[in-house]
């Protein structure tokens, strides 16, 4: 009995995070802190990467995609603009314009005045 109550419990936590999961991709946005359910599920690797290099606390914000639209995520924290630009180098990121970066089907670009970066925006273009 006590081997079913922990399955069950197992099972029911694990519906519930799919679930859950499953609500934040098909929601129109969503905004998060790092650390919390909505961030391990929603924040892509490189913002995730960037957000170590925040001076104050991360936040983030995530829109879905829709047709043509790509699934956008910023990320909006104080961070010095040459750890972000050599991450971002080292990430294969190629400079498309002064603040903007291409890799594939995704975009990072940045947003800040003289050597701080205040916003960095991933735009993931999906390819069927």
């Amino acid at each position: 009995m006590k081997k079913l109550t922990i399955l069950f419990t197992a099972l029911v936590i694990t519906l519930g995070t799919v679930l859950y999961s499953a609500m934040l991709f098909l929601k129109e946005g969503e905004q998060y802190s790092k650390y919390t359910l909505s961030y391990l599920v929603l924040t892509p690797k490189e913002l995730s990467d960037i957000s170590d290099f925040c001076k104050d606390k991360p936040s983030f914000i995530y829109s879905s995609s829709d047709g043509p639209k790509p699934v956008i995520t910023h990320l909006y924290c104080k961070a010095n603009k040459n750890d972000v630009l050599s991450y971002l180098s080292n990430e294969g990121y190629n400079s498309f314009s002064a603040d903007t970066f291409k890799k594939g089907p995704s975009t990072i670009e940045i947003e800040g005045k003289g050597e701080d970066v205040e916003v960095i925006t991933k735009l993931e273009f999906l390819t069927w």
